[in-house]
């Protein structure tokens, strides 16, 4: 009896540690695909911020060459 109650303990912590290495991995993925989510959004707000910055030179530029004309 004693023989069967460690028997099916080891089997129990198996099966904890099983799933344990699992969710560890699912949580790895998870994490990784929130990073580069994140430098995706990072990046696309740069891109904005650079295309604003060119935006207002490129009017700027227009309205000096108005100017001059």
């Amino acid at each position: 009896m004693e023989g069967n109650k460690r028997n099916y303990e080891l089997r129990i912590q198996s099966l904890q540690e099983t799933r344990i290495h699992a969710l560890s991995q699912q949580l790895s993925a998870a994490l990784k695909q929130v990073q580069d989510l994140a430098v995706k959004a990072i990046e696309g707000a740069a891109n904005v911020s650079s295309f604003q910055a060119m935006r207002e030179i490129a009017i700027e530029q227009a309205k000096t060459q108005t100017k001059n004309k």
